[in-house]
């Protein structure tokens, strides 16, 4: 008999170290999902704080930007304000002189002719120059790419025929 109740205890003793391991696996379990909670916490936490301060820097950024961009805008109005009032002719153009980016109003007066048409033909502006000064003019157009600067004195031809003379000083710009 001794030897049937010792049968009879071994499962229950097992069937009770099985119900401690799963207590102590239970147990593990929920430590570590409050560990892996408290962990993605502090990385949410942490991401969040991240992402604050990258906010706040291009908020930063953007007010520095706008700032920017309304000095460069003014500036630009008082350079044209300058430019439209000298009694000299001023003009920019793109930098292969392709394309006239500027005229200002006193070309008109000078040349006889409207500013869009220096706008639309950025080579009028050597069609009108006298022709026993055009090849002159046109290699003086060369060195001040080489050089940066020019001054040369050349006669231009209004519409009506008149002929006027320039005294012509440039500057190349970057």
């Amino acid at each position: 008999m001794e030897d049937q109740e010792t049968r009879n205890e071994q499962p229950v003793r097992e069937l009770e170290t099985l119900r401690q391991r799963v207590a102590a696996l239970e147990a593990f379990v929920g430590e570590n999902e409050q560990s892996q909670e408290s962990l993605q916490g502090s990385l949410v936490r942490e991401r969040t704080s991240d992402l604050a301060r990258a906010n706040m820097a291009l908020k930063e950024e953007i007010a520095q930007r706008k700032k920017a961009q309304e000095a460069l805008q003014e500036s630009e109005e008082r350079f044209l304000e300058l430019a439209k009032t000298i009694g000299e002719i001023a003009w920019t153009t793109s930098f292969d002189g392709s394309q006239m980016t500027f005229i200002n109003p006193t070309a008109e007066r000078v040349y006889g002719r409207p500013c869009e048409e220096f706008y639309e033909d950025a080579e009028l502006w050597v069609k009108v120059v006298h022709p026993e000064d055009r090849q002159r003019v046109l290699e003086s157009a060369k060195r001040l790419s080489e050089h940066g600067h020019r001054e040369i004195k050349y006669r231009i031809v209004r519409p009506g025929g008149e002929v006027r003379w320039l005294l012509d000083r440039a500057r190349v710009i970057r």
